[in-house]
């Protein structure tokens, strides 16, 4: 990072572990447009490739490249049977002018330190949910091994910011999109999946016509707010019926569903399964 601060500053910074995981990328993972909120991501493609555009960058990623990106939104498009080691951090509130970057490539062999902290965080990890390490972090476990599991990380983000630093990463923020689509993404991706956020009310938050907040949200993201949130719902259906614990019932409410069957008929029209299939799939 660019100067100098007391350790006391830089601990007002620190990011936490989102996820850390090592396997193939899911088929209804391997195509996916995401926004982020305060996020820092890497992935080292240890099988096939992946092109992606974050903001206004589009990358394509060999085998034996990591690839660090912290922008507002990502789209991803694996090859088939791709197999990655994903690392994911959460940003401090306040924090995204020390973090944020645009995105970069590096290879692996140059940074051996990259891949060792992760693989063994992703170990640490594993050890605490053998059947799915992406689920782990959210299940119960002693202090000290959350402890233990955040100074691997920690280990990982100083490897991080040292291959930062060789690639001449310059420090600060991005290049920023148009304020009403920023203020327009915060509104939609903090409504609740169950709740209704029409493109009428979306426009009206930001003071605009629908016309042109579609405009302007085709123009920076490549589609509608209406088809952003819906590839919102689908990522969060593959996501939380895959890794998370709660009841089907339970998701199919929270991502907007009247009933389990009609969620279960729209899963199965959009990835080819039923969620319990999926479900039962190895993580």
């Amino acid at each position: 990072m660019a100067g100098a601060r007391s350790f006391a500053r830089w601990q007002a910074i620190y990011p936490q572990l989102i996820w850390a995981y090592a396997g193939r990328v899911d088929a209804p993972t391997q195509h996916l447009l995401e926004v982020f909120t305060r996020r820092m991501t890497a992935w080292l493609v240890t099988r096939g490739h992946v092109q992606l555009v974050s903001d206004d960058t589009i990358l394509t990623v060999k085998c034996g490249q990591w690839v660090f990106f912290c922008g507002r939104f990502q789209k991803h498009d694996f090859s088939p049977a791709a197999e990655l080691v994903s690392i994911s951090l959460r940003i401090p509130a306040g924090s995204e002018t020390e973090w944020r970057h645009a995105p970069f490539v590096v290879k692996a062999a140059e940074h051996p330190q990259l891949e060792k902290t992760a693989r063994a965080l992703i170990a640490l990890v594993t050890r605490n949910s053998p059947a799915s390490n992406r689920s782990a972090l959210q299940r119960p476990m002693p202090f000290a091994e959350a402890l233990r599991i955040n100074a691997r990380a920690f280990e990982w983000a100083a490897a991080c910011m040292d291959a930062r630093m060789v690639a001449g990463v310059p420090m600060g923020e991005p290049r920023r999109g148009h304020p009403k689509v920023t203020r327009a993404l915060t509104v939609l991706m903090g409504t609740p999946l169950h709740e209704t956020c029409s493109e009428t009310r979306l426009a009206a938050e930001v003071g605009l016509s629908a016309g042109h907040l579609e405009q302007l949200f085709v123009r920076e993201m490549g589609t509608t707010p209406r088809r952003l949130r819906e590839r919102h719902r689908r990522d969060e259906a593959a996501r939380r019926v895959r890794h998370d614990d709660t009841s089907l019932k339970q998701i199919a409410w929270e991502l907007g569903f009247g009933s389990p069957s009609h969620f279960s008929n729209w899963f199965r029209s959009v990835f080819g399964i039923s969620p319990r299939a999926w479900r039962r799939m190895e993580g």
